[in-house]
Order: structure tokens, then sequence, then C-alpha cells
């Protein structure tokens, strides 16, 4: 079907109600044409719907760095930016990482670093004229609630789902489940589609059987209250400085971003509190060791080119 035709419809469906068989069918296009990859042990995927309004810095991936950091795999998830400020592949290849490996060279990286980048094209290869039409379109489409899900290693997944999405989060948590996916579904009560500095933040078990709830209350956690407005950011380059600054010790509300959204992912993996958990991500960043570890997986992804 030719591009602009494929246009056509993406925007005819963005002035539709969404429906479920409607979700679905998008959904199963694009498991359907999926690649798979096995990593040789468990990690953990960070990502989010985007859609909050706010254009934050690339939270998500500075914390897989962190994460990743203190010794917990992480198989990250992305592509570049369709309509958001910095897609995770924009920023990455900023920070100097290859982000187009065979899969064979994403397996060998994890074992030397614990960080795999799963480009999205390279496993989507049926998802190209779509693709090509939301590039043009520039605005979000359903996909933009559907890409992200089917994560190409099946890793444990931490799933930010912003605020105008809730309605769908049952989706995603029966999509994950098909799959054989578990893991947890964030909501700030501030809209955004990770946990916030500006307010509670929900968190929900997806993919399971047994769904519980929580919420995560900055009072609780030592951080100190925030304006996500702050860490906005205008294009991948002001992302990838600020994520630099961050990593070589720069305080604020970037840090403290990114310590909430690595911490939560490394209380799971280590069976710790999320108090703990800030401590270990902290630690790794006082350290020096989440530079450290971005130059390592710098310079693997470069020498398995």
């Amino acid at each position: 079907m030719p591009t602009n035709e494929i246009r056509k419809i993406l925007l005819t469906w963005n002035n539709e109600p969404l429906t479920k068989d409607r979700w679905w069918g998008a959904y199963q296009a694009v498991r359907a044409g999926m690649r798979t990859i096995t990593l040789p042990r468990p990690a953990f995927d960070v990502c989010g719907t985007g859609g909050s309004g706010i254009k934050p810095f690339n939270v998500s991936t500075a914390a897989a760095i962190v994460l990743a950091a203190a010794g917990v795999g992480v198989a990250k998830y992305g592509s570049k930016s369709f309509s958001s400020k910095s897609g995770a592949a924009d920023v990455l290849k900023l920070l100097g990482v290859n982000i187009d490996l065979s899969p064979a060279a994403i397996i060998e990286c994890f074992r030397r670093t614990g960080f795999a980048f799963l480009y999205a094209p390279r496993f989507h290869p049926n998802m190209r004229y779509i693709s090509e039409a939301r590039q043009d379109l520039g605005v979000a489409t359903i996909f933009n609630q559907i890409v992200f899900l089917p994560n190409p290693a099946r890793p444990y997944r931490i799933l930010g789902v912003a605020g105008k999405f809730q309605e769908q989060l049952s989706l995603y948590s029966d999509a994950l489940f098909s799959e054989g996916s578990v893991g947890l579904a964030v909501t700030a009560l501030d809209g955004m589609d990770e946990v916030s500095v500006g307010s509670a933040t929900c968190v929900r078990q997806i993919g399971a059987a047994e769904k519980k709830s929580y919420y995560i209350y900055l009072e609780e956690t030592g951080i100190s209250h925030g304006i996500p407005n702050d860490v906005q950011v205008k294009d991948p380059e002001g992302s990838a400085d600020l994520i630099l600054k961050v990593l070589k010790g720069k305080e604020g509300t970037a840090l403290d971003m990114i310590l909430l959204n690595a911490a939560l992912p490394l209380s799971v993996a280590r069976q710790c509190t999320l108090r703990h958990a800030l401590f270990l991500a902290r630690e790794t960043i006082e350290l020096g060791t989440a530079a450290q570890k971005l130059e390592e997986i710098v310079r693997a992804s470069r020498a398995l080119s």
C-alpha cells in the first residue's frame, strides 16, 4: 500500500474513537512480523508511551544506563523519534552508541556490558512503510501506543503509561500476558509516563494473573518535589547533553528523575526496598560507575560494528 494511503488511514483513525478490536488488530500486526532475540540472562526494559504533554529528556534511556551500571541486565528497545522531541535511538547515537547492530552483535554486546539496544526497524522490518507514514505525519497515532509493547527479547517490563492512556492499561497488560511478559506499569498523578518528581506515582502489576497496585510517594523516598517542566529539552542534542551532565555529577531535578526511574526496576531485580534501590542507583553516579558503563557500551557497540 502506498505511503500516502497509509497516512490517510492513520489520520482517519486519529479522528475516530479507538475501539478494542482496532487496537488489538494493530497490535497483532506489529507483533506478527517481529523478529525475536534470546539474551544469555534475564533483562529489564524501561520505556514509556509518551503523550503526557511534557517533553522531558530521555529519562528511561538514562535510567537504563544506571540500571546496567548497577549490574542488572538491560534490553532497551527503541527507535528514532516520530512525534516526541527525542527517541531512544536518537539520544544513544549522539552519546556514541552504535544503535544498529546485528542480532549476534547485540548478544555479544550484552555479554560484555549487560546492556543491549534493540533497534526497532531491525526487528520489525514489516513496519517500514507504516514508519515512513508516521515520520511524515509527525503526530501521535495508534502505533505510538503499540510499537513499544512487543520487545523482541521479552524482558521484565517497566512500562510508563501517560495519564491520557490509562484507559488502555488493561489492553497493555493483556498484550504482555499474551506474549509471556510481565512487569509494572507506572503513571504519575501529574500525567507523566514515568515515576515523577512532581507528584505521587501509581504502580500497577501487569501481564500477570494477579494484579496488585500501590503508590510511590516522594515523601517516603527522600527525593524532593520538583517541577517536571524543568527537565524539558528542545532536541536530542539537549537530551544527550543533560544525560552526560547528570552522569558526571550534576545535581537537580534531572538526577532525581533518573534515580527514581532506575530505582523501581532495581528494587525488583535486587528484591529490596525502593529507598535502598535509590541508594544503589545514586551510588553508581557518585562513584562514576554509570559514566563508565556508558563508555563501555559505546566501546563495545563500536567494536562489534
